[in-house]
């Protein structure tokens, strides 16, 4: 008997400590491309990572981009002038986000500012793109149906996640086959898993996608959070986690993906 006892909590112990948690690929693989383009998107796919976030507004005449804000997209193209919410998907076409050296670094000349449907397309079988919205308005769960139907992507490749209230009801309402999950930063991560769990009820959405540290202080979310968060019946997830050791720690505590910028690196740590 004891001697099955101990072969018991040696199988648990080696199940628990084996758990594979799931790596989501900040803004694509972007220590390899620039981020948020499908070339980053395409690096991590193809070298094993199967989650890919990336952000996408919905602009002024519908087209549906991906670009994480003004900042970023100015940044790396090298024109001050640009503003997502003017682009066409005409003017997507010239807009190159490897002027930056740090890109030409990686070995890019021109990448350009890409559109949903680029990253749909660009999606091989059994991948999954983490969807961020945004912005979100009356017609922007429509025009992502239109891009998901143009491109005969499966419902089961798209996870949408967004600190928008509005998005998170939105898209659930019209994707409910689709996982949608609640930015949360780190602030609203303090006010409790309490108040977490009843916002994703009234949201009516199927978890939440947390800041895992809650203060300039470095204080991480802790193991009791989660816990609280999954024994309600919700998915936890954190972001986005750059050190080893604090990977290893969102995985102990209990995360069920973790979104990371080296997501290529941290494929070991699974």
């Amino acid at each position: 008997m004891k001697k099955f006892l101990v072969s018991t909590l040696l199988v648990v112990s080696m199940t628990i400590s084996s758990f594979a948690v799931d790596i989501v690929a900040h803004r694509g693989d972007n220590q390899f491309a620039p981020m948020n383009t499908v070339e980053a998107a395409k690096h991590a796919w193809f070298n094993g990572i199967k989650y890919v976030e990336s952000d996408f507004y919905e602009t002024d005449d519908k087209t549906m981009v991906g670009a994480h804000c003004n900042k970023t997209i100015r940044m790396l193209s090298g024109d001050e002038s640009l503003d997502i919410k003017n682009l066409t998907e005409a003017s997507c076409k010239n807009i190159n986000l490897a002027n930056h050296s740090r890109e030409q670094a990686k070995g890019y000349k021109f990448v350009k500012l890409p559109t949903l449907d680029e990253f749909l397309w660009a999606m091989p079988p059994n991948a999954v793109l983490v969807f961020e919205a945004k912005n979100f308005s009356d017609t922007y769960a429509d025009n992502v149906e239109k891009s998901i139907k143009r491109t005969n992507t499966k419902l089961s490749q798209i996870v949408f996640i967004s600190f928008r209230e509005d998005a998170c009801k939105g898209l659930k309402k019209k994707f409910p086959q689709c996982k949608v999950y609640f930015l949360l930063g780190g602030g609203k991560v303090k006010k409790g898993a309490d108040w977490a769990i009843a916002k994703c009820k009234e949201l009516g959405v199927d978890g939440v996608d947390v800041c895992y540290k809650l203060d300039k202080k470095g204080t991480l979310v802790c193991a009791e959070y989660a816990n609280k968060i999954k024994d309600a019946g919700l998915g936890f997830w954190v972001w986005t986690v750059n050190k080893k050791e604090e990977f290893l720690y969102c995985k102990k505590i209990g995360a069920e993906a973790i979104t990371t910028d080296f997501a290529t690196k941290f494929k070991p740590l699974r």
